[in-house]
């Protein structure tokens, strides 16, 4: 009987115990949390805004080719460009902070013409008007902050297609 009772008791020590201690979290350790709160996001204006003219937001067509001209009749958008790796998160601190606009459209009622050199490989791109402004983004998280900062390139309505040749 005192066996058993040492082989019950010495069972509890090495198997129960251990495992049930292992289950338990010390408490206010958040190290293994997953989504333990919101990070909040102060947004401050450097400089800005500053007209940049002329700047490349994308590609209307997909492949380089040798055309002699290209067509154009849709709609033209641009949207508000965001430097310096900023998450979504930043993009839309930045945007709703500063009260920028997230896209400028453009619609064109006639198919309008645009030259190019048959001779050289070429795309169509949308270029555009934006304003500029530089900002510092600092996030707070739980005390801990970091600071980061951007360019914002603000769409306008200025809107420009023009024949982009390899290089």
């Amino acid at each position: 009987m005192k066996n058993l009772y040492i082989f019950f008791l010495f069972f509890i020590l090495v198997f129960i115990f251990p495992i049930s201690s292992l289950a338990q979290k010390p408490q206010g350790d958040d190290s293994d949390c997953i989504v333990c709160g919101e990070a909040t996001y102060k947004v401050t204006k450097i400089s800005g805004p500053s007209l940049v003219t002329e700047k490349f937001q994308t590609y209307l067509t997909s492949a380089w080719a040798y055309s002699d001209r290209y067509v154009w009749s849709e709609t033209t958008t641009t949207t508000l460009q965001i430097t310096g790796g900023a998450t979504f998160d930043i993009t839309e601190a930045i945007k709703n902070q500063l009260n920028l606009s997230w896209s400028k459209s453009k619609s064109y009622s006639v198919a309008i013409q645009i030259p190019a050199d048959k001779n050289k490989y070429s795309k169509l791109g949308l270029f555009g008007d934006f304003n500029k402004y530089y900002v510092k983004v600092v996030k707070d998280k739980f005390g801990q902050e970091t600071t980061s900062h951007h360019d914002a390139y603000e769409p306008t309505s200025t809107h420009y297609l023009k024949v982009v040749y390899k290089n």
